[in-house]
């Protein structure tokens, strides 16, 4: 796996390396961490390290890096290998046929993934060394897809290894996790995913760059998808600058700001998304979509309220996720109290538990701006 394409992670890396290099695989894997934390991409990288053509006589763990150019590599990056899935979680949309929306509200795994990739794990190996199916956020499956894909795991094709990855490991059945080498990925340190994102982002702020690493919290993937979407970023923007508002907000001014919530969602899910997928999605499941983009909506609100609070206790605190806005933010501080910006991020909480809850969510979000507004 290539380092250079992998941000921290070393020592999960070596342990990849080293079976490898030994051909000491295991059937299958599960990587347990954080959302975004970059477990996919390692998956995918140890997928080619297996099968690289370049890689004919390594000797040592540090020679065990995929070249990213042979047929193998660029297949397995495109995912059209034949001997390589990545299965994740999708939610069926019942207009123009949308079947294939990842990371939105009620995404699964189904049983017919699940029995489509048993049925090729059948098969012997087409082109590769080892065959390597990932199955992303594994604890959406349910009770028979997690049955049908056991029986595979317990007597596994031996030319096979299946990468699985989750945030919630005790959704899992114990079976399952009981037939895996658990590796563990944890947030990536800020030094190192600064000179990481620093070396491929050369023209982000400063200050830009320090609140999208505090905003993503190690989460690397995160802060790329902030990076490559100028257009999130200016939602992120739009949001803070109508956090500011609420300083000076009558109350009657809620109807505004939860209209305003509720387009930030929208806009949130078009620039994240393929444009022609995420109309489609809008047409098909509109609030479905919005309740989905509406949590990181919540979460961007969440870090103002978060830094007034740490302010208005120490003037001169340090440790700021919106540095951008440090100048702002001192200028408000004083005029919150603490329980007032606990209060904030209190009601950001209850609002996360009604969108689970399926309350009514421009209402939701128009309450959420009165409270903002009269804590």
């Amino acid at each position: 796996m290539s380092c250079g394409d992998v941000a921290g992670h070393q020592g999960t890396l070596q342990v990849l390396k080293r079976a490898a290099l030994t051909g000491r695989v295991p059937h299958a894997y599960l990587f347990v961490g954080p959302p975004n934390v970059g477990k996919t991409l390692v998956a995918v990288e140890f997928a080619k390290a297996l099968n690289c053509e370049a890689l004919t006589d390594p000797q040592t763990v540090d020679d065990i890096e995929p070249c990213d150019e042979c047929s193998a590599c660029v297949r397995i990056e495109k995912g059209i290998h034949p001997d390589f899935r990545l299965l994740q979680p999708t939610t069926h949309l019942e207009a123009d046929e949308v079947d294939e929306m990842v990371q939105m509200e009620g995404a699964v795994i189904r049983i017919e993934q699940v029995r489509e990739l048993i049925e090729s794990a059948s098969f012997k190996t087409n082109q590769a060394r080892r065959r390597v199916f990932i199955i992303t956020g594994v604890e959406t499956m349910n009770i028979p897809a997690a049955n049908a894909f056991l029986k595979t795991l317990e007597e596994p094709p031996g030319d096979t290894t299946f990468v699985l990855t989750t945030s919630q490991p005790s959704h899992l059945l114990p079976t399952i996790i009981s037939r895996c080498q658990v590796l563990h990925f944890h947030p990536v340190a800020a030094d190192v995913a600064r000179e990481f994102l620093a070396a491929r982002y050369p023209d982000t702020a400063p200050e830009q760059m320090d609140s999208i690493l505090a905003m993503a919290a190690g989460r690397i993937g995160w802060a790329i998808k902030l990076l490559q979407q100028p257009d999130v970023l200016q939602i992120r923007s739009d949001l803070l600058d109508m956090c500011a508002e609420l300083a000076d907000a009558e109350w009657v001014e809620c109807l505004r700001a939860g209209e305003l919530l509720v387009d930030a969602a929208e806009r949130w899910w078009i620039a994240g998304n393929e444009a022609e997928m995420a109309e489609k999605a809008l047409k098909a499941s509109r609030d479905r979509v919005l309740r989905t983009s509406m949590r990181d909506i919540l979460d961007v609100l969440a870090t103002w309220f978060r830094d007034l609070l740490l302010l208005s206790a120490n003037p001169e605190a340090d440790g700021l996720i919106n540095m951008d806005r440090a100048d702002q933010l001192r200028q408000l501080a004083p005029r919150y109290q603490p329980r007032k910006c606990q209060a904030a991020c209190t009601h950001l909480q209850t609002m996360h538990a009604q969108l689970r809850q399926n309350a009514n969510l421009r209402l939701a979000a128009e309450n959420l701006a009165l409270r903002l507004i009269v804590t």
